[in-house]
């Protein structure tokens, strides 16, 4: 990322005057992927230019309402013993929606879920199988947790089985959101109109910044497309813009998985609390 920020993307934009538009547009024209890189760039063009206009970004982009979001918190993959522990742990500490981690095992991935939702009774469950599953071992244990009332699962196939993907939609008891699968606008459009997933996982590292996941969302929204807000493990920069499109895309935006200020070894480099909220 460094490498391409320093030799393709900040060349392009450097000694000249240029509006943001301007700026992203030229940014994104020097090279294909890249998208963390052009994350970056994208994020802090837009910082800099809520600054200049002095407002908090969510008030720059559009939002009415400053962002107020509740996010899950991912249970990490473990011993269903171990598992239990880390939800109950979280619901102590006032965190209800708990991710759980899956992908090793039809039995031990039921196990565990069970494990965690005796745990954590009233908690609500997503699961996340990170593409761990083949077609009929996924299937089974949707069926297996229904019962349980999970609210869905992310990424249950590998990203490019978009036809085991489409099936299992068409199967499955519980939404099927794609993570993996859905990247660009492009991909998303494709895996939402062949009916591979209900919902799509927008994250900002994913797709390139504010201004894509922003044509991402108004597509969305469009069609009435139910999205979660994600991230990988992000600094307070880019968490607050996630946060931000939270605000300015309420309807659409129905989960939020930003949890990376809870794993900082600093609460001070936390969001909460932070100057623009």
């Amino acid at each position: 990322m460094r490498t391409v920020l320093q030799e393709r993307l900040l060349p392009a934009l450097m000694d000249q005057r240029l509006t943001l538009t301007e700026a992203l547009a030229a940014m994104h024209g020097t090279c294909k992927g890249h998208t963390s890189a052009k994350a970056c760039l994208d994020i802090a063009l837009h910082n800099l230019a809520a600054q200049k206009a002095k407002l908090p970004l969510w008030r720059f982009l559009g939002a009415n309402v400053p962002p107020q979001i509740e996010t899950a918190v991912t249970v990490s993959l473990d011993a269903p013993d171990a598992m239990a522990t880390q939800s109950a742990e979280f619901v102590a500490k006032g965190l209800k929606i708990l991710k759980v981690k899956l992908g090793e095992g039809v039995k031990p991935d039921i196990q565990r879920v069970r494990a965690v939702r005796k745990a954590a009774p009233e908690a609500t469950l997503l699961l996340d199988a990170n593409q761990g599953w083949k077609e009929g071992d996924a299937l089974e244990v949707m069926r297996a947790v229904t019962e349980l009332g999970v609210e869905l699962i992310e990424q249950p196939l590998p990203a490019g089985n978009l036809a085991g993907m489409r099936r299992l939609t068409a199967q499955s008891p519980v939404p099927i959101l794609a993570d993996e699968s859905a990247f660009s606008l492009e991909e998303i459009q494709t895996v939402i109109e062949t009916e591979a997933a209900h919902m799509v996982n927008i994250k900002l590292m994913k797709c390139g910044g504010i201004a894509k996941a922003r044509e991402i969302l108004a597509w969305c929204k469009a069609r009435g497309v139910t999205c979660m807000m994600g991230s990988m493990l992000e600094t307070p920069a880019s968490i607050e813009a996630a946060r931000a499109l939270c605000a300015l895309f309420p309807q659409t935006i129905r989960y939020a998985d930003l949890d990376s200020p809870l794993l900082y070894a600093s609460p001070t480099l936390s969001f909460l609390g932070a100057k623009n909220q």
